[in-house]
């Protein structure tokens, strides 16, 4: 026999109402259980001793069931789900007549109790102990460790644009140095000052095979330089958005400069041959072989017709320098080479038509040929020839100084839209200056001459 005392406090409105109970719940047994009985007789038991179910069975035997007026409304309800008993069995669960017949209606209006005393109370808070550990709290009140981050590879932003542009000033070779106002004795000494440390720079020695290899332009060590500022791009937080615009940059200026070196040297053993007088309108050997590479223009051409993004102003300008290291070939090349030399590139840049040379080398050029074609290259290129000069030798001077005013006035645009932390961009500029300079000088010479 087990003997249960409770306090049992319910809070209803204002009103509170204690009860005290002293009653005696006797679980007994009325003989031997065996099989099912017993599994039953065991959970009965175990209910019984529910402290929900003693309370609620205590409320009813003293007549404090309306102790809500929610608990009133559901009390239909509540009887309803009494006609449904648990099951007989042969054990007396408590004294209580109303509590051995209807057990699963004290259970419900148990739980009604429990509801309704909740509904009338706020829920509950969450535990706090009243004496927190310090070394927990310390912990929380400290700011988290500092971690130091993990240094990463050092890259300059733009590194692989700067060894693209470093190689075009080695191929440029004299023209870059002129432009930086380097002495005209000492542009050779420069230019291979810049190829050497490009060499350097680039694969971290100094290889004889590969200066004189890049300065060749060959196709072999431009795609091994090619692949190594192609590596630098992809870790480079600034070139790594444009590596492949970056790859086609740097071909297509090796193209253009390989075209243009071999015009070059092609019209240095011309100017070698030159040593006396000549038949006017007659080629030598030499000047028929350099026929053929001093007319090839396509990579040129090429370079111009190029949408490389934002390095297109870059590629034009490239072609633009191209043209310019021509007009200085041509330079003293006699006038049938001289017109073979420009004419493609002019076509192209100021939209003048070639002027009809024979198709044979050996055939005389028609007299006025070349005095025609670049003075009308020259009005194209927005700086015609003055009416004021009169002599064939005054119009020539303005007009190749026209022409080559005109290349500085197409390469002052495409400067204007480089970045400025390029070195391209500062030798354009200062090519556009010098040039400007001298056919300003080159026209008031002659004008002056022609006044007094």
């Amino acid at each position: 026999m087990n003997e249960v005392i409770l306090d049992f406090h319910v809070r209803l409105g204002t009103a509170r109402i204690r009860l005290r109970i002293g009653d005696r719940l006797r679980v007994g047994r009325s003989g031997p259980s065996r099989g099912p009985a017993r599994g039953i007789a065991r959970e009965e038991e175990q209910r019984a001793q529910d402290p929900l179910v003693m309370i609620a069975g205590v409320v009813m035997r003293h007549g404090r069931s309306r102790l809500h007026d929610g608990c009133h409304t559901n009390r239909s309800a509540m009887q309803d789900m009494s006609a449904h008993r648990i099951g007989s069995n042969r054990h007396d669960l408590c004294s209580d007549a109303a509590m051995t017949k209807h057990t699963s209606f004290v259970f419900a209006c148990g739980l009604g109790v429990a509801a309704c005393t909740s509904a009338s109370t706020k829920p509950a808070t969450p535990p706090v102990s009243a004496a927190p550990d310090a070394q927990a709290s310390a912990a929380a009140t400290l700011p988290p460790p500092i971690v130091p981050p993990v240094p990463s590879p050092t890259v300059t932003g733009g590194e692989a644009h700067r060894l693209v542009i470093a190689t075009v000033a080695c191929w440029l070779g004299g023209v870059w140095s002129d432009a930086q106002g380097i002495d005209e004795a000492t542009r050779a000494t420069d230019a291979e000052r810049r190829c050497h440390q490009l060499v350097q720079n680039v694969y971290g020695s100094d290889d004889q095979t590969r200066y004189e290899r890049l300065r060749a332009v060959e196709p072999v060590e431009v795609l091994e330089l090619k692949n190594k500022i192609l590596a630098t791009a992809r870790v480079d937080s600034v070139d790594r958005a444009r590596e492949q615009q970056l790859g086609w940059l740097l071909d297509a200026a090796a193209d253009a400069e390989r075209e243009t070196m071999l015009g070059r040297r092609a019209g240095d053993r011309v100017k070698k041959d030159i040593e006396g007088a000549r038949e006017s309108g007659h080629l030598t050997t030499d000047e028929v072989a350099a026929v053929a590479p001093l007319s090839d223009a396509r990579a040129l051409e090429a370079v111009l017709g190029f949408d490389l993004g934002e390095l297109t102003p870059e590629a034009r300008s490239i072609a633009i320098l191209c043209a310019m290291d021509r007009m200085e070939t041509a330079r003293g090349l006699t006038k049938h080479l001289k017109i073979y030399t420009l004419a493609r590139p002019f076509a192209v840049l100021f939209g003048t038509p070639a002027p009809a040379v024979p198709t044979d080398a050996h055939q005389p050029l028609v007299p006025g040929t070349w005095l025609a074609f670049i003075t009308a290259v020259a009005g194209a290129a927005g700086h015609p020839v003055s009416p004021a000069a009169k002599s064939p030798a005054d119009r020539e001077l303005l007009a190749w100084g026209g022409t080559l005013d005109g290349l500085a006035d197409k390469l002052r645009l495409e400067a204007r839209q480089m970045s400025d932390g390029t070195e391209l961009k500062r030798v354009a500029d200062a090519i556009v200056r010098r040039l400007d300079a001298e056919y300003r000088a080159s026209e008031a010479a002659v004008l002056l001459s022609k006044k007094g």
